[in-house]
């Protein structure tokens, strides 16, 4: 949407702003860390991910939940099968 408006978005992973952000975490500190991380020349930025992308992360993602949660549950029903035994 910001790019409809003519906007440039640039995206900074989070692991990079770390370093300029300062104790006592606020909303206003972390702009300023930011910022500072911003106006770094050597600064990498992050693509973009196009609506298609996000929809085939999102899936992939509730992939490895809904595996997590079987996973998780055979292992508690065996459990409580090895104890009724």
């Amino acid at each position: 949407m910001l790019r409809e408006l003519g906007h440039t978005v640039k995206l900074i992973a989070p692991q990079h702003v770390k370093p300029y952000i300062k104790r006592n975490k606020n909303d206003g500190r972390d702009a300023e860390g930011i910022c500072e991380a911003m106006s770094r020349p050597t600064m990498q930025f992050v693509p973009v991910k196009t609506e298609e992308q996000q929809a085939a992360l999102m899936l992939v993602g509730m992939r490895e939940r809904l595996v997590a949660r079987r996973t998780q549950f055979e292992q508690m029903r065996s459990g409580y099968a090895a104890e009724s035994a």
